[in-house]
């Protein structure tokens, strides 16, 4: 005949014991969580999950349109962009090219006539009478004809 173990009998009885003491709290929390799930499911909760994918959907398909416009005016801001890179480097040319050597050539005539100007000054202030008289002739110097030395 058989022989029944006692003590792994004893042990299954334990384990069994423990495992049905973990079961009714865990069965507690499954029909807690069918509950809600039926209340979710509820008929008036079905109508407004409805509901809220029609407005969803309307929404949806209301965007489109302005998303269309917004990535028309997308495009055109990069149109815009490459305009006014263009432009810049125009201006950028512009000015290395004709406005900065215009304007070296207008400071250095300045300065030529700021010089000229300097000496009309002096000579006026040494010899005003030149003014109404003229330049005065200059003397000639050693080795020109007519040169005479200071006695």
């Amino acid at each position: 005949m058989h022989t029944i173990d006692v003590e792994s009998l004893n042990k299954t009885l334990g384990n069994l014991e423990q495992a049905s003491a973990r079961l009714g709290p865990t069965l507690d929390s499954a029909n807690k969580a069918f509950s809600k799930a039926s209340q979710l499911m509820s008929e008036e909760n079905q109508q407004q999950f409805t509901q809220t994918l029609s407005n969803l959907q309307q929404a949806t398909q209301s965007a489109t349109p302005l998303l269309n416009e917004l990535s028309a005016a997308v495009q055109d801001v990069r149109g815009m962009t490459g305009e006014i890179r263009n432009s810049t480097s125009l201006i950028g040319e512009t000015l290395n090219n004709e406005t900065l050597p215009r304007l070296n050539e207008l400071t250095a005539t300045a300065s030529d006539d700021a010089r000229r100007f300097s000496r009309i000054l002096n000579l006026l202030e040494e010899n005003p009478q030149s003014l109404i008289f003229g330049k005065p002739e200059q003397r000639p110097g050693p080795g020109e004809p007519g040169f005479k030395p200071a006695q």
